[in-house]
């Protein structure tokens, strides 16, 4: 008997690149999980990057050397989580129109070190990916750090999922929150609502990933197949 795609178990990951802790960003990406939630059977965790140390990548080479990153932080802990999650949802405030150095640092040491682990070609990780972003005007960037967003998915090989478009013009869930209100995003209803619809196509788009994966496990390489371990 086939599997119905609502007992079908994924685990969704709420990335928050915010530095700061329980605030717009964060209350974006909470909603997506709750989008997540809905679709059933899955399981969601919050991952803020708020007081963790990861430092940039200083291009030492000593990963090629190790096949691991030997800068000792908070980082192999983040890369865990990211390689277990069958689903991604990756929030962060616009800054100097991208995203922040905490989120760009954690996401170069990522690609780094799964380039090396993997002798240059990263796997078929295949994860189901959304974007979202708030900023200080309704212009601010958002679109811009949308945009890396998704090219991180694509550079990851993992398949990014946009929101419907009755909800947004754009392929991440965007919203506005004036600077001086905290959490301001709270007033920016379409912001929250835009953010629960990705985060539910996500979970969706999950499980219709890891469904089409197993039914064809005899058929497609073993690329499409990596541990979700990073041991």
């Amino acid at each position: 008997m086939k599997m119905e795609i609502n007992e079908m178990k994924v685990k969704i990951l709420g990335i928050v690149g915010s530095p700061r802790k329980g605030f717009n960003t964060e209350v974006m990406v909470k909603e997506a999980l709750k989008g997540a939630q809905s679709v059933g059977s899955v399981e969601t965790e919050l991952y803020s990057l708020a007081g963790r140390k990861i430092s940039p990548c200083n291009s030492c080479f000593e990963c090629f050397k190790e096949k691991k990153c030997i800068i000792s932080d908070d980082f192999q802990d983040f890369a865990s989580k990211y390689v277990e999650a069958d689903g991604l949802i990756i929030g962060s405030p616009v800054y100097h129109s991208s995203v922040t150095a905490q989120l760009k640092a954690a996401l170069d040491r990522l690609g780094n070190m799964l380039c090396v682990k993997y002798d240059m070609q990263i796997p078929r990780l295949c994860k189901a990916g959304g974007a979202v972003v708030q900023g200080l005007s309704r212009r601010g960037g958002q679109e811009y750090v949308v945009s890396f967003i998704i090219n991180h998915f694509l550079l990851m090989k993992n398949v990014p999922v946009a929101p419907d478009l009755s909800l947004s013009e754009s392929p991440g869930a965007s919203g506005q929150s004036p600077q001086l209100e905290v959490p301001s995003i709270m007033k920016d209803e379409q912001a929250l609502k835009t953010a629960f619809n990705l985060g539910k196509r996500v979970a969706e788009m999950a499980k219709i990933l890891q469904a089409g994966r197993l039914a064809l496990r005899d058929k497609l390489p073993k690329e499409y197949f990596p541990p979700k371990t990073l041991l």
